[in-house]
């Protein structure tokens, strides 16, 4: 969070290439583990909310997939608060499995 405010109800959604299939998925706000609730809908995953994360504070998530078969995907994620207009990430990474 680069801005002077505290950013609020931080939510990452990520759509997992069909090959991959998600293995864990952590936070960490600074030194600090989250306790947050992934949840896998076909090939959407989205976190729980972090309620808050303070003016220049950083917040880091790894996403660990197995991959299930192959060919080529994208992994395309998103962070949005609860004012978008403050806070909306895009990141998108084109991946290749061979078997």
């Amino acid at each position: 969070n680069r801005g002077l405010q505290p950013a609020r109800d931080i939510v990452l959604q990520a759509k997992i290439p069909r090959m991959f299939r998600v293995v864990s998925v952590e936070a960490h706000q600074g030194n600090q583990k989250l306790n947050l609730r992934p949840e896998v809908n076909q090939d959407i995953l989205r976190v729980s909310p972090v309620r808050e994360l303070p003016a220049d504070a950083f917040l880091r998530y790894t996403i660990l997939v197995k991959a299930i078969g192959s060919g080529d995907g994208e992994f395309n994620v998103t962070i949005t608060s609860a004012d978008s207009a403050k806070l909306e990430t895009q990141v998108t990474e084109i991946t290749t499995v061979n078997r």
